[in-house]
């Protein structure tokens, strides 16, 4: 392999990767909040004063819900039918970003 064949390699390699990762980012943050919001719920380390504990808890486990559906299924393989459950999914991201100030210490 010659110079200019190893240097193509590496970009093709390295810039192909961010792409990739780029487009799974959806994919990769509902991984990453899914456990944290389950356990953010075992702690019951505070909540807004509107709504309440327990909305705060269905509030939660609406997120909890439609970030699971989003994990579990590819929404590129969604049939017809499916309504409810990309429903649920838009209804997870809108409510967290509606409360993600309130998840955090």
């Amino acid at each position: 392999m010659n110079i200019l064949s190893s240097i193509r390699w590496w970009f093709r390699r390295h810039f192909d990767r961010i792409t990739y990762d780029s487009a799974e980012i959806e994919s990769e943050f509902v991984a990453w909040i899914v456990p944290r919001l389950k356990r953010y719920k075992e702690i019951q380390h505070g909540y807004p004063e509107p709504p309440g504990l327990k909305k705060w808890n269905k509030i939660i486990d609406k997120m909890i819900e439609g970030f699971e559906i989003r994990l579990n299924e590819q929404h590129w393989e969604w049939k017809p039918g499916c309504e409810g459950n990309r429903r649920k999914v838009q209804q997870a991201f809108d409510l967290f970003a509606k409360y993600h100030d309130n998840l955090w210490d």
